[in-house]
C-alpha cells in the first residue's frame, strides 16, 4: 500500500493527496503500424505514462505558436485505479497583439474557451484544457539510459480520497515490446518549454 502522509488538497470538492513526485524527461509516440492504436509516451524519472485518450487535442496543441503557450510548472497526474491515470493538460494561448490567425483560431476553438484579462484594457486570449488518460508503468533502465535529458517537467502523483495504490515498485515495468519513436520537436515545446529548448541546444553546441 502506499503512503499518503503528505498533505491532502481540494479540488472540485475532491479531496486529493500527493503520493509521489517524477520529473518527465523525454515525450514520444509509440511505434505502431496501425495509427488508431497510436499511444503517447511521457518518460519520466521513475515512470512511464501512456496516454491513448485526449492525444488527438495533444496533436491539435503541436500545431500552435509554441512562444504563445503558458504551461503550469507542475503537471498533475491522478491515479484512478491501480496502474490507469489521467491528467488534465491545463495551458494558456496569448499573443499580445491579440492577433490570431485563422489556423490558431481554427484549432483553439476545438479544445480552448476565449476569455478576458482581468485589468482596465481586458485582451483577449485562450484558456485551454483537455484530459489525457491511460496507464502507469515503471520506466525501463534502457529508456533512462537513451531518452533522458538534463531538464523537465515536474511532475505531483496524486490520489483521490483515501484510497490507495501499489507502490512504485509494485508496479510493471514499461513492456519491452512497446516501443517508443524518436520525440518531435513540436512535442517537446509543448511538454518542456521553450526554456528548455534552449537550454538543451546550448549544451548540445558546448560538446
Amino acid at each position: 500500500m502506499v503512503a499518503t502522509g503528505q498533505a491532502t488538497k481540494e479540488r472540485n470538492k475532491i479531496t486529493y493527496t500527493k503520493i509521489d513526485e517524477d520529473v518527465i524527461r523525454n515525450i514520444g509516440y509509440t511505434s505502431i503500424e496501425n495509427n488508431s492504436d497510436k499511444k503517447m509516451v511521457l518518460l519520466g524519472d521513475k515512470y512511464s505514462y501512456v496516454l491513448s485518450r485526449g492525444i488527438e487535442d495533444v496533436d491539435l496543441m503541436t500545431k500552435l505558436d509554441p512562444k504563445y503557450l503558458q504551461m503550469p510548472k507542475v503537471v498533475y497526474v491522478d491515479r484512478s485505479t491501480e496502474d490507469y491515470i489521467s491528467t488534465d493538460l491545463d495551458f494558456d494561448y496569448v499573443r499580445p497583439d491579440e492577433k490570431y490567425t485563422d489556423q490558431e483560431k481554427s484549432i483553439l476553438k476545438n479544445i480552448c474557451n476565449e476569455t478576458k484579462t482581468n485589468s482596465w484594457k481586458p485582451k483577449t486570449y485562450y484558456h485551454c484544457s483537455s484530459t489525457l488518460k491511460g496507464n502507469l508503468y515503471k520506466t525501463r533502465t534502457s529508456d533512462k539510459r537513451n531518452y533522458s535529458l538534463n531538464q523537465g517537467r515536474k511532475v505531483e502523483i496524486r490520489q483521490m480520497g483515501s484510497t490507495t495504490y501499489r507502490e512504485y515498485g509494485d508496479l510493471s515495468i514499461l513492456p519491452l515490446t512497446l516501443a517508443v519513436d524518436a520525440v518531435t520537436l513540436p512535442l517537446q515545446l509543448l511538454w518542456l518549454g521553450s526554456s528548455w529548448i534552449i537550454y538543451n541546444n546550448n549544451q548540445s553546441q558546448q560538446n
